[in-house]
Order: C-alpha cells, then sequence, then structure tokens
C-alpha cells in the first residue's frame, strides 16, 4: 500500500497555452487540511516507490509522458524545443490537431482515474490542494437532447442536458468543458462524460444562452448542415417538421479488391437499402433529409449492430480472418498477379448458399476481372456401350447450363477461366484439373459428350458431382472359376486364381498380361484358359512364342489338353494361306514367323492371341511389333515374367497390343506418366490405377512357400597381374575416346561406340581371350569358375552355367573337355534343342549344362539341377533371375544355390551399382522385375570413369 503521506493524485488545471490539461503529481500531506505537491509523475520522481507502484502506474506514466511540453514540442514542432514551440504554436494548429490529439490523451487518464480512484483535484494551484477542490468523475454518461422548433420566423434549437433522469443546467452555471472529442464537462464539482461522438464545441453557445434563434433566410442551409448532423446522435426533438425510422432488411457486399500490398481481400460493406457503409465506419444512423411542399422531413435508418458483429463472425467460421476492421481474406499468403483473386473466388462460389444467409454478396468493382461468383454445379449422366460410355456432364450456373465437354480445353492446357456469353469469366475449380484430366485426355468428344473406354472408367472420381443412372457393365469381382473337365492337370489354388482372373478378362472383353514368377506354370494356366473358352465357330487360337519354345508348347498341349488340336505354321513347308487354321483349335507360331507372313495373317480373325515371352514386342517400332500390331482377334492374352525389361515403354508396347488407347499414344504416355513421374507421384499413382486390373503378378515365394529356399551369392574374383594389365590398357584407350568424343559432341553417349565399348569392356572381364585369341594368361574370374566347379562336381551336384557370351562358355567347355568332364552346351545354333536338354537330364554323368541367356533363359525346366552359376552380369537382372528359375521352379525339391561371378574393379561392379538404381521404379508397377532404364549420360561417365 502507498503510505497516505505520499499519494498520488491528477490534477486538472488550465496551461497558459494548450488549454484544459490532466497532469498526474506526487503529493505530500503535511497538514491535515491540505495536500502539497511535490513533483510531476514521471519515470524519474517514482523511483522511491518501485518497490509499491500501483497497477496502473505504467499506462499513467506513458500518458503523461505524451502530453508533456517537451514531448508536444518533438511531436508537433520542427523545432524540437518546448519553448520555441509554445512561443510560436500556430492557433489553427492548436485547435485542428494538437488539442484534438490532447483531449484523447485526457480521456484516456480520466478514464483510468474513474477505473481506479485516483483522486482528481481541480485548480491553477500547485501549492496547497484542499479538500473542497477534489472533483468526482460520474461513471454514467450525459445524453444531449436537440430540440428544433421550427416556426413561421425561423428555427428556435435549444440543447439540453439529461443526467440520470434529471436535467444539467449549463447556462449561467460556471460550466467547463474541459476536452471536445471525447467531450467532459465539469459543473461545479462533477466531471460529466458524453457518449461518443459528440463534439463539445456544440455545448460552448449555451453556456451564454438559453437557445438559440435561427432566422428563416437561414434555415434551408440550417436544415441541411447542422440539424442533419445532429439527428444521427439519435437525441432528438422535432417541431414543426418530422423525422421518420425506416427499416430496410440489411445486407452485406463483399467488394473483389487488391490492398496497397497488391493482396487479393474483400473489402466489407454493409447495406441497408441504398445507403452502404464501409464495415469499420462507427456512424450510427444514415439521414436523408427530403423537402416537399409545405415542409422537411427527414428520414432516419438505424445501424443494427449486433447484426452485422455476427455477420463478421460467420465470415470467419468460413475462414477468412480479418486483416483490419474494413477488409478480410484467406489466411494464405498470395502472390501478386491476376491468380491472387483465384482463391477469394472459388471461395465465393463454394460459400455462395451460405453467404446468400446473411444475406451477403460478392461484388466485382471496375479495374478488377469480372469473375463469376454464384454456385457451380457438375451433374452427368452416364450411358454404356459394348465397350465404352458416354458422360452427359452438365455445368449448372446461374442463368446458364454449359456442357462439360466445353471445358476439356482449358482442362488440358490449365486454363482456369472459361468466359461466359455475358463475358463474366468463370473461374475452374482446381480439383477438376486434378480428377478430370486424364479422362479428357484419354476420351473423346463426341457430339457434346465425352465417350470414355470402359477400362478408363477408374480414371474419373466419384466426389463432387452429382450421379445419375450409373451402369457400365464392369463386374465388381471376377466371379467363380470355370475349370474344363478335360483339362489333364490338377490346378493348384493360385493357377484357379489365375484361371478365374483371365475368364473375368474374357467376360469383360479385356486383354490382360499373366507375368507370374517363372515355373509357376503359366502355359497350363493360358492352356485351361483356351480349354474353358474354346471357340464355338471353328475359329481358331494363335500363340506366338520365340522358335525355341515351340516344342514346349508341343509337349505342354499334348500333355494337357489333348482334346485341342493344333497346327504348327513354322518352317519353309508352311502354307502361304491361313485356309487351313479354321481346322484347328490353336495354331503355335514364331515372332519371325508373323513378321514374314502379316500380309495373310492379318485377313483372318483369331479367336484368341497369345504372345508367350511378350517382351518380345517391347520396342513398338520393331518390325515383329507393327507385324503383332496388325493382328485381328477377339481376345488377347500375353504371358511374360519380365513386362518390363528396359523401360516403361516396354509395358507401353504390350498393353496397347492388349488394350489399344488403354495408356493412350506413346507421346501422350511418355509426356503424362513418364515425364512426369519424376515431379509428380500422382502420375505413377495413375498409371498403376489404369494398368493394375490387367496385370497379375505372382511371386514364387507368396503362392508357393512349400518351394525349397534360393540362396544367391556373389563372388568377387581379383584379375590377375596379367589380366589386370590388358583391363587397364584397354580402359585407358575407350576412356579417352569415348568421353572425349562426348565432350565435343562428335559421339553421343547412347550410340552405336559406346555399346560396343561396353560389351568390350564386359568382355575383357570375363577373360581377355574374348577379345584377343592370342591372349595365353588366364583371367582371375576364370580361377574362381574352374574352382567352384571342380568343388561341386566332386559332390556329385548338377549344375546350369549361364553366360551372355558364347565364347565365354567354349573356354569353360574346353577346360571341361581337357578335364574329362562330360557337358551339355546349348546356345543358339543348337539344332536338335531337345535332345540336348534330355541328355543333361538323363545322364548321370552329363553334371554340366553350359547355357547362353539368349537361348536358355526361358523354356526349360531343369529341376534336375541345384546349383545356378551366373558368369557374367547384364543390363536386365531379370534375365538372370529367368537363368536361375530354370532350376528353382515348381517340381524341384531341393534347395537351389545361385552364384554370381563379379571380377572385382572392373565395370562389372559399375553394372551391378546401376542395376540397384535402377530396381525401384519398376518395382512400383510390376512387382519384382529389375529392368534398366537406358543409360543415361552420367551413368556413362561412371562407367568409363575413373
Amino acid at each position: 500500500m502507498i503510505s497516505p503521506e505520499t499519494p498520488f493524485i491528477f490534477l486538472l488545471t488550465r496551461h497558459r497555452v494548450l488549454g484544459h490539461m490532466v497532469i498526474p503529481y506526487i503529493v505530500e500531506r503535511s497538514n491535515p487540511v491540505f495536500l502539497t505537491p511535490v513533483n510531476v509523475l514521471s519515470e524519474e520522481t517514482i523511483v522511491n516507490f518501485q518497490d509499491e507502484l500501483p497497477e496502473w502506474m505504467p499506462a499513467v506514466l506513458e500518458l503523461s509522458g505524451q502530453i508533456s511540453e517537451n514531448h508536444l514540442a518533438k511531436r508537433f514542432s520542427r523545432s524540437k524545443n518546448a519553448v520555441d514551440f509554445l512561443r510560436e504554436i500556430d492557433e489553427k494548429v492548436l485547435q485542428d490537431t494538437i488539442r484534438p490529439f490532447l483531449d484523447k490523451k485526457i480521456n484516456q487518464l480520466l478514464l483510468l482515474a474513474r477505473k481506479h480512484d485516483i483522486p482528481v483535484y481541480s485548480g491553477s494551484s500547485t501549492v496547497s490542494l484542499f479538500a473542497e477542490m477534489q472533483v468526482g468523475i460520474d461513471s454514467r454518461e450525459v445524453t444531449p437532447w436537440f430540440n428544433f422548433r421550427k416556426k413561421e420566423e425561423g428555427i428556435t434549437y435549444i440543447l439540453e442536458i439529461e443526467h440520470d433522469g434529471n436535467k444539467l443546467g449549463i447556462f449561467n452555471a460556471g460550466a467547463t468543458i474541459i476536452s471536445h472529442t471525447p467531450c467532459w464537462l465539469q459543473l461545479g464539482n462533477r466531471l460529466y462524460p458524453f457518449p461518443e461522438g459528440f463534439d463539445g464545441i456544440k455545448l460552448k453557445p449555451f453556456l451564454e444562452k438559453q437557445s438559440l434563434e435561427i432566422p428563416k433566410s437561414s434555415e434551408q442551409k440550417y436544415f441541411q448542415k447542422f440539424i442533419l448532423k445532429n439527428i444521427r446522435s439519435g437525441h432528438v426533438k422535432a417541431e414543426g417538421f418530422e423525422i421518420l425510422d425506416q427499416h430496410p432488411a440489411p445486407a452485406m457486399e463483399l467488394s473483389l479488391e487488391t490492398d496497397w500490398q497488391g493482396n487479393a481481400v474483400f473489402t466489407a460493406w454493409f447495406v441497408y437499402g441504398s445507403k452502404r457503409v464501409l464495415s469499420g465506419n462507427t456512424l450510427r444512423m444514415f439521414i436523408d433529409l427530403v423537402e416537399e411542399e409545405g415542409g422537411v422531413s427527414f428520414y432516419r435508418i438505424h445501424r443494427d449492430f449486433s447484426w452485422e458483429e455476427n455477420c463478421r463472425t460467420r465470415l470467419e467460421e468460413l475462414g477468412l480472418k480479418w486483416i483490419n476492421e474494413n477488409t478480410l481474406s484467406l489466411p494464405t499468403l498470395l502472390e501478386k498477379g491476376e491468380a491472387i483473386y483465384y482463391p477469394l473466388v472459388r471461395w465465393a462460389s463454394d460459400n455462395h448458399d451460405k453467404l446468400s444467409s446473411f444475406p451477403a454478396r460478392v461484388a466485382i468493382p471496375e479495374g478488377v476481372p469480372a469473375f463469376y461468383t454464384g454456385p457451380l454445379e457438375l451433374e452427368w449422366r452416364e450411358e454404356s456401350g459394348p465397350d465404352w460410355f458416354d458422360i452427359y456432364g452438365t455445368v449448372r450456373l446461374e442463368g446458364f447450363e454449359i456442357p462439360f465437354i466445353r471445358f476439356r480445353k482449358h482442362i488440358l492446357n490449365g486454363i482456369r477461366t472459361y468466359k461466359l456469353p455475358d463475358d463474366r469469366l468463370v473461374l475452374l475449380p482446381e480439383e477438376w484439373f486434378h480428377e478430370y484430366r486424364e479422362a479428357f485426355l484419354f476420351g473423346s468428344d463426341n457430339e457434346n459428350r465425352l465417350r470414355v473406354r470402359r477400362w478408363h472408367r477408374g480414371l474419373l472420381p466419384d466426389a463432387g458431382r452429382k450421379r445419375i443412372d450409373v451402369n457400365i457393365g464392369i463386374q465388381e469381382e471376377y466371379g467363380t472359376v470355370d475349370i474344363p473337365a478335360d483339362l489333364q492337370a490338377v490346378l493348384r489354388h493360385y493357377q484357379e486364381e489365375g484361371l478365374r482372373w483371365m475368364q473375368w478378362l474374357h467376360h469383360n472383353g479385356y486383354g490382360g498380361c499373366l507375368a507370374d514368377d517363372m515355373g509357376l506354370g503359366k502355359t497350363v494356366q493360358a492352356i485351361a484358359l483356351l480349354l474353358s473358352r474354346r471357340s464355338q465357330e471353328k475359329q481358331a487360337s494363335l500363340i506366338v512364342m520365340p522358335a525355341t519354345l515351340i516344342h514346349n508348347w508341343k509337349n505342354e498341349l499334348e500333355k494337357f489338353a489333348p482334346g485341342l488340336s493344333f497346327f504348327i505354321h513354322t518352317g519353309s513347308q508352311r502354307p502361304e494361306t491361313s485356309e487351313p487354321f479354321p481346322l484347328f483349335d490353336v495354331i503355335l507360331t514364331t515372332y519371325g514367323t508373323v513378321r514374314n507372313d502379316i500380309d495373310f495373317l492379318e485377313k483372318y480373325t483369331f479367336h484368341y492371341i497369345i504372345l508367350d515371352e511378350s517382351q518380345a514386342i517391347k520396342n513398338p517400332d520393331a518390325k515383329v511389333s507393327r507385324a503383332i500390331f496388325r493382328l485381328q482377334s477377339g481376345h488377347r492374352l500375353v504371358l511374360t515374367g519380365t513386362p518390363v525389361e528396359n523401360t516403361l515403354h516396354d509395358l507401353w508396347s504390350q498393353m496397347n497390343f492388349l488394350n489399344p488407347g488403354l495408356l493412350g499414344s506413346r507421346r501422350l504416355f511418355e509426356e503424362e506418366f513418364l515425364d512426369r513421374m519424376e515431379q509428380s507421384a500422382q502420375a505413377g499413382d495413375k498409371l498403376r490405377q489404369l494398368i493394375s486390373p490387367f496385370i497379375l503378378r505372382r511371386r514364387k515365394q507368396e503362392v508357393e512357400p512349400e518351394l525349397p529356399p534360393l540362396t544367391e551369392k556373389i563372388l568377387y574374383c581379383d584379375m590377375t597381374e596379367e589380366h589386370r594389365i590388358v583391363y587397364e590398357t584397354e580402359l585407358a584407350t575407350i576412356r579417352r575416346q569415348i568421353l572425349e568424343n562426348m565432350e565435343t559432341g562428335k559421339t553421343h553417349y547412347n550410340t552405336l561406340p559406346v555399346l560396343r565399348a561396353l560389351i568390350r569392356m564386359r568382355q575383357i572381364s570375363n577373360h581377355p581371350r574374348l577379345v584377343d585369341p592370342k591372349y595365353h594368361g588366364d583371367s582371375g574370374k576364370m580361377e574362381e569358375i574352374r574352382h567352384s566347379l571342380n568343388t561341386l562336381l566332386e559332390e556329385n551336384h548338377k549344375v546350369l552355367v549361364f553366360s551372355s557370351f558364347v565364347k565365354h562358355l567354349m573356354i569353360v567347355a574346353g577346360w571341361l573337355e581337357e578335364s574329362g568332364r562330360k557337358f551339355a552346351l546349348l546356345t543358339g545354333s543348337t539344332r536338335n534343342r531337345k535332345e540336348v536338354i534330355n541328355t543333361f537330364r538323363k545322364d548321370p554323368e552329363r553334371q554340366v549344362f553350359l547355357i547362353s541367356l539368349k537361348a536358355g533363359g526361358v523354356g526349360l525346366n531343369l529341376t534336375e539341377a541345384g546349383y545356378v552359376l551366373v558368369l557374367d552380369p547384364w543390363w536386365n537382372p531379370a534375365s538372370e533371375q529367368q537363368a536361375i528359375h530354370r532350376a528353382h521352379r515348381i517340381g524341384q525339391n531341393k534347395p537351389v544355390i545361385a552364384y554370381k561371378f563379379i571380377t572385382q574393379g572392373s565395370i562389372e561392379e559399375k553394372i551391378l551399382k546401376l542395376q540397384e538404381k535402377k530396381r525401384n521404379l519398376y518395382k512400383k508397377f510390376i512387382p519384382s522385375t529389375n529392368p534398366l532404364k537406358d543409360l543415361t549420360q552420367e551413368e556413362v561417365r561412371g562407367l568409363f570413369g575413373e
């Protein structure tokens, strides 16, 4: 508590120049009768009271400092000197600028005094303050009443002051106007506050007069200015003219504009009939003066501040944020330019119905693009055909109905605004560009409707639109499986699922890719499909395959479907016409034969076309692919363990054969999927969504858990000294030629010289003799191969040995012959393929089978072997997996171990790293295949660099 001997008080006094002031003082009670002011309250004078200062002190100190002579001089004078400031002060500046500033500070001080019971004294003395000099501050505002009496000779104007039901007389009562705006009046020992907005200057005439007389000649001017202005106070009594109240329904207007920073904002207005006022304006009412015959009338409209505050709150609930009392916007930070309006325009459209309930509307002023801000609704109806459906989309706006197809160009090209017939701009919802872009890309304009193939139905969202009569005939379930009674095989559970899926494709007219792991029986599943969906019109099915698989298919048909007749259309004696085809259920042929015979094959419509090892058409520009695309059939199926070998272009080519148009044109596929996938995960998601119904892939470990384990090991081999010298000498030469030419632009990084160089370095990594027959040294890898084979053969294991290079196999074959060991050899030039395979299977002494990857990577079942040696890595690890799967497949009853031989410090190590780098993209689309993309320039540098 502050000691009563040293209290704080406010002194209400009159400054010789500035007029009435309120000065906080420190006083002492040295006499029971009066107080003595000691110091003006300031930071310096309260230093002795730091431990007992009241809570209001900081605010009082700040206000006291702001009304000090020194502060006023700095604020309102160039001289910055208090003495010069007071001597040179201009009377007009004092009344128009300085006094309004002081009035506001005085008001704040008096309100603090009233709130915290700070004593206020009135007087000019700073020596002694007696009890009778203390002034009380009334807590209730007075009410001024303006009385106007219109008479023949003019207008009598009387100002009455009402307080707590009683009138306060100020005429000749010694009343003092302490401040004008806000207005405080001192009457005796009381201070009275006036309502906000009342100007104390209006009191001044009535301090000396009871009334004012306005002559007839000044009556009209007085009505238009003074009376009109005072009627807004609401406290007016009139005689001889009318003051009429009107009550129009209020509304809100949000004007779309830009603020001084260039950000899009809504400027908020409140509208009462023909009157319009900014949200932050404190005007309480609107007054209109109407002069009529016989007199004048004032029409008064009161603002509904409660309703207005409710509007402000509801706008906040709808996501807007007030920037100041007049403007609001979305809290998002917006960039400058025309697009800054888009979020607010979209907000207005989305909330149109809610705004209408206020009511509120959005206005577009001159200088802002003429946006449409009304409701926007997309409604459509769908009709299906055999393999397509039409979308009758309609966009409904206030006064317009527009076919949805009209927005196709805008959505495809990212154009956000569409011009209406009345020149207003419709802002298309941003989600339309995400949700419907692919549908417009793959669909076609069909007489004001969008025609979409059935397999693109999944590209369209269900949300955000009104659906009517949706029936596109696509089954959600595959249904039950139909296993043909004449199939001479017992299908495993996953094979039944595969057959069920293919039958679902058949029913809906789709093509599909059966991409099971090698060894899971894709052939028997396809044969089961042909049996279950055999043509009733003697319409043959065509199966196309690599030449090495003809005998395999022949054997499988004879074994599993003896009831299916087949004809092998290959060789020099084959017919040059399709005339014999209707006599058979199945035609077996090769990719090369189709390429050569396409002119008559394309004229026959097959029941089914099945492509085995369909990666053969991965290059859509190849002659064989173009020939395959020309074939005609009712149904299509492809079989492959590696639908993607090199790039996702492989996938496009096969899908384009199965379901033409599914992935669009090649250019569209590249632009919309391949090019965008690195920047947008959504592009990859859309691609997976498109292809997933038409690809079935099962892993061996998923469907055959009883299959023996597979172990893969990498054996790193050190070069011999001779080997290393040859390798490094050749590498230096190639590096200089390739990399220097790349720098000068003479050789592009994916041209033939680069590929030749890569192959040459791979060969030397295996054994220098592959490129130089005169080399008589050894290779580190060959030493390791001999060691591994000796160990395995002594343990009586059967071994498959794969290499990309026949020359490499021949070096191994030469060593086996010198060692007196029997082996089998299968390459692309092998003619008695079946005999060679059976010899390895049945001859226990023939433990080693040397196989080139190209000749033996597919179509072989060699479960007799428990070990697989892969002598050299190649770009596509899926080829290596195919080789390993020759042994690790259904029917294998022993663990399989695969060894991959890598020459340490060679290009082979870099190939392994490059393979790993390329895996992830392809796993997203065809799980467990690991193709490599075309080499980039940086990757070539990595292969040949240091």
